[in-house]
């Protein structure tokens, strides 16, 4: 798993600004973990752990493993509203996140949804997912 440092380290397009040169790609994407980092904080009743894996360098995979097993749709909402708001976002408009909940299961069975060798460690609140 790529630790926080690891994700800093990306190489991301440096000829990439937004109109008027003010906001690299890279600068977006830091930007962006640390949104889903406080996000995550924000919801952390609701949260087992929670992963991006980097698809493309402006393309980013939020898994989020949810607490229990049963659906949770307040989590489901609150998820929507997170994707809507990047999507929104003049401070995100380089990047497309892709937002995916999950319930709480096993680390093999996670394996399926988040490849772990090459995700970013959002949050982990429950030390068995």
């Amino acid at each position: 798993m790529l630790s926080t440092v690891d994700a800093m380290t990306w190489t991301f397009p440096s000829e990439t600004f937004l109109e008027g040169g003010t906001q690299t790609l890279g600068a977006q994407v830091e930007a962006l973990l640390k949104r889903l980092r406080d996000w995550c904080g924000e919801h952390s009743e609701m949260i087992g752990r929670a992963d991006v894996r980097v698809i493309a360098p402006d393309n980013l995979l939020f898994v989020v493993m949810q607490k229990g097993v049963p659906y949770d749709f307040e989590l489901a909402d609150c998820l929507t509203d997170l994707d809507i708001e990047v999507a929104r976002s003049a401070d995100f408009d380089l990047i497309m996140l892709n937002v995916q909940k999950i319930p709480r299961c096993s680390h093999a069975s996670a394996q399926a949804f988040i490849d772990w060798d090459n995700a970013i460690s959002i949050a982990n609140f429950d030390e068995h997912a």
